[in-house]
């Protein structure tokens, strides 16, 4: 009995393993080889009429946080000096884009 019992065991066991390894999708890697669920290895679409490539937007988006966090820090290290414009108001003048993502008024067009 105890032997038909064990033999039963061990088959529910392989059984249940074959059927979780085939309900598991596959987990995306990144090129670090690190397992992060949620992933998507398509870029985001452009704005409508923006001409610019995906690698120019990043970069424009990495200028503009740069800006702001400058601007912010300038702001903290002297708060008795009056302070005119806002950071983003400073960074719309010396970038030329109105808001984070938008477009920079010197853009090439396509």
């Amino acid at each position: 009995m105890r032997t038909i019992l064990a033999a039963t065991a061990v088959f529910l066991a392989m059984s249940a393993a074959a059927v979780a390894q085939q309900t598991d999708a596959p987990k995306p890697y990144t090129e670090s080889g690190i397992s992060v669920p949620g992933v998507i290895d398509r870029p985001v679409p452009p704005p409508a009429g923006d001409p610019r490539t995906p690698a120019r937007r990043m970069r424009d988006i990495r200028s503009w946080d740069k800006c702001v966090l400058a601007a912010q820090r300038n702001a903290d290290a002297d708060p008795l000096r009056p302070q005119m414009d806002t950071p983003e108001d400073y960074c719309r003048g010396r970038l030329g884009m109105a808001s984070r993502q938008s477009v920079p008024f010197d853009a090439p067009q396509q």
